[in-house]
């Protein structure tokens, strides 16, 4: 009888921990969702205000709240990356993925290029070989290292990062 107990108490306590782990998955799905839709509002509003300035001729305001909107997506995209990070922690974790496929991400350190400015992008080449399109958070120069987050291992096509961070220049 004892063995019987043993057995539904082990099923359900993997219930439990399959449960867990789906209520996590869905949060981070829903934080990361959440910043998307942030960053996509404030180009939306940005680009709103953009037109109407520009219609005014007020070309220096355009520039003035370029560089907010900048800071403030970048923010958004730092946080964002951290989240994708955090999802990809709690779900190698919590044992085996029943998706097959791999959610956890690396960190690597790229530099800026020279004539790169903030807002502007590159490609930049990852130690698989495997290259990246990379934005310039707001504050970033040439010759800063900015750290990425990218899938692990990288996916043989292109694919894209999104900075976690803006070093010191090297």
């Amino acid at each position: 009888m004892s063995s019987f107990f043993d057995s539904l108490s082990k099923a359900t306590n993997d219930v439990a921990k399959t449960i867990d782990k789906a209520a996590r998955d869905v949060s981070a799905n829903v934080e990361i969702s959440w910043y998307d839709n942030e960053i996509a509002g404030l180009k939306s509003k940005w680009g709103r205000e953009c037109f109407d300035k520009i219609l005014q001729g007020e070309t220096a305001e355009v520039q003035r709240q370029a560089e907010h909107y900048q800071l403030k997506i970048a923010e958004l995209q730092v946080k964002k990356a951290n989240a994708v990070v955090k999802k990809g922690k709690a779900s190698s974790s919590s044992g085996s993925s029943s998706s097959g496929g791999s959610s956890q991400t690396q960190t690597v350190a790229v530099t800026v290029p020279p004539g790169v400015p903030p807002g502007g992008t590159f490609m930049a080449q990852l130690p698989s070989g495997n290259q990246v399109s990379v934005t310039v958070p707001a504050g970033a120069q040439p010759g800063n290292v900015i750290h990425l987050n990218v899938p692990s291992p990288p996916p043989a096509a292109a694919a894209s990062a999104v900075p976690v961070a803006v070093g010191r220049k090297v």
